[in-house]
């Protein structure tokens, strides 16, 4: 195995090459996007997908609810549900960019994956509770992974044939990984974490839906909610505050 040290060298190379703009680069091959911050300029609220992220090179600040992380090159960040977060790329440059890869989670081959290892009791363990929010510092096995994974960007005439497989594989080693039971947990059916994942991942899809009372008829429905960000902040938070209103489609 290569030297972990060589392994992130060689991913920030192909980052340069594939991200030569501060931006974040439209999916070239399903489901992945390759980040670039040139400043240090802290991002508002936002949601963020359900993911593996890598950190290349820098470091980044995340507040996610009331916590706040701080986490450089080679951490490894599972974010296993929507979930609202502000961030910033600490101390980026021009000359020395915040430089990240991250996969979006998808439930088929999460779902193979799983049971995959379920059957060979191979899944990762650790200390402590799942989160839906977890970091750990990537081994060398994953970060070859991610680093074949950007290679495929650079040559996508071989994408069709080799990004699932790519794919699948760190799905593998993230699930063999420290953060195994963290993350099976929330997408294994019947467990607590995955009810909570399906319920947060079910309001993010019909969060432009208007909320009515469950004794509410529907000809009294509320027209939604489209006049502001904090309008529309106050609608999210009864939501998870009460769990008593029921979305339905908007009114013509």
């Amino acid at each position: 195995m290569i030297d972990r040290t060589l392994l992130i060298q060689s991913l920030a190379e192909n980052l340069e090459k594939i991200t030569s703009d501060p931006q974040i680069v439209p999916e070239t091959l399903d489901s992945v996007r390759f980040i670039r911050r040139e400043s240090d300029r802290k991002f508002g609220c936002l949601i963020s997908k359900p993911s593996f992220s890598l950190v290349v090179n820098g470091s980044k600040k995340a507040l996610v609810g009331d916590e706040e992380f701080l986490y450089g090159t080679g951490a490894c960040l599972l974010t296993g549900s929507f979930m609202p977060d502000s961030f910033e790329a600490v101390d980026a440059s021009e000359t020395n960019p915040f430089l990240a890869i991250s996969l979006t989670i998808e439930p088929k081959l999460c779902d193979q994956a799983i049971a995959f290892l379920s059957e060979k009791e191979a899944i990762g363990s650790e200390t402590g509770n799942s989160k839906i929010f977890s970091l750990y510092e990537a081994d060398e096995g994953l970060l070859d992974a991610f680093l074949r994974l950007s290679e495929l960007a650079l040559h996508p005439e071989h994408a069709a044939l080799f990004s699932d497989i790519v794919k699948r594989e760190i799905y593998l080693r993230v699930l063999t990984s420290p953060l195994g039971i963290a993350f099976s947990q929330l997408y294994v059916p019947g467990t607590a974490e995955n009810k909570i994942r399906r319920a947060v991942d079910w309001l993010s899809a019909h969060f432009s839906r208007s909320i009515i009372r469950p004794w509410q008829k529907k000809s009294e429905c509320p027209p939604p909610l489209i006049t502001g960000d904090s309008e529309r902040s106050s609608e999210a938070r009864r939501v998870s505050l009460f769990g008593i209103y029921v979305l339905q489609k908007p009114r013509d």
